[in-house]
């Protein structure tokens, strides 16, 4: 415990653990131990309270790109309902029923590489009725967007763009032929360029190593984001994937991560029913030992999950 402890003063003096250090620390250091230095971390950085986000699948199915994880990708049989975007009043309505239940943050997630100029025009007039009818903040997950598309949703009033880099960069190709890491960088430059927070995580337990979820933090880390939300893999029957990691081993993975960067708001996403008993009370105790302080909501209606 001594060392932890000078590690956690060095922490908060500006030192950020590199790759090799962050290894080692996850190899050598009881779970206890981890689990006290992370506590430590988030209370230090970001206080004893929690927070929730919300997000509503806009647009639904036929995605162009081969995430093998992905229900919504074409190349995969699944169940997923496809349907083209969303109308404004039912973006209102689903932000106005999130906001009445203490969810602070709302975002509209659209299937698909990136949205057209078409698409473009009709989501920020969403985001501008969305912002002038409810008091929420708003976030938007619609995939390889350029500058331009960027600055247009700062305008209507997003303050927030998400972009998961998934997992590890070395793991990543083994994953998604499609696009690359370099083009998620690329979109997170030119959301941060036009002034918007980023949020990025991904899921673990899609067959990366322990080294490649290093590798992961590390890469999250440079990329900026103030909000880290981090998922495992939940096995869809159809796709390409269908052996997840261990519930129980959720928990351990994202306090880890509070280690390599402490400022950001780590998040543990729910909504997935397979996990909906056990794996949402692991998230409870995380949250009660303070090593997740943000959490995701959404109905999963539209593709054929809801929360529990």
């Amino acid at each position: 415990m001594e060392m932890i402890g000078r590690l956690k003063e060095r922490i908060e003096q500006g030192y950020r653990l590199g790759y090799d250090e962050a290894l080692e620390l996850l190899r050598t250091t009881p779970e206890t131990e981890l689990c006290a230095l992370a506590h430590a971390l988030r209370t230090r950085y970001q206080g004893k309270t929690i927070d929730m986000c919300s997000i509503m699948n806009a647009r639904s199915g036929r995605c162009s790109e081969d995430c093998k994880w992905c229900a919504q990708s074409k190349f995969h049989k699944t169940e997923v309902e496809v349907y083209p975007l969303v109308g404004a009043r039912e973006a209102v309505e689903e932000a106005a029923g999130n906001a009445r239940k203490g969810v602070k943050r709302f975002s509209l997630v659209t299937s698909g590489r990136t949205l057209s100029d078409a698409d473009t025009d009709r989501i920020c007039a969403i985001y501008r009725r969305i912002g002038s009818e409810v008091s929420v903040s708003l976030c938007a997950s619609l995939g390889l967007l350029n500058l331009e598309q960027m600055r247009r949703l700062k305008e209507s009033g997003v303050r927030r763009y998400h972009c998961n880099l998934e997992t590890a960069p070395s793991y990543f190709p083994k994953l998604c032929s499609t696009h690359m890491v370099a083009e998620k960088l690329r979109t997170i430059g030119w959301a941060r360029e036009a002034g918007l927070e980023i949020c990025s995580g991904g899921i673990i337990g899609m067959g990366e190593s322990e080294e490649q979820r290093v590798e992961f933090a590390i890469a999250l880390r440079q990329t900026g984001a103030v909000s880290i939300p981090v998922n495992v893999l939940n096995p869809i029957p159809g796709t390409r994937l269908s052996v997840g990691a261990a519930a129980d081993r959720f928990g351990n993975r994202s306090g880890g991560g509070r280690h390599a960067d402490p400022q950001s708001r780590s998040g543990y996403p729910a909504g997935r029913r397979p996990y909906a008993d056990q794996a949402s009370r692991r998230a409870v105790v995380a949250v009660r030992r303070e090593r997740a302080d943000r959490r995701r909501y959404a109905d999963y209606d539209r593709i054929g999950y809801r929360n529990r």
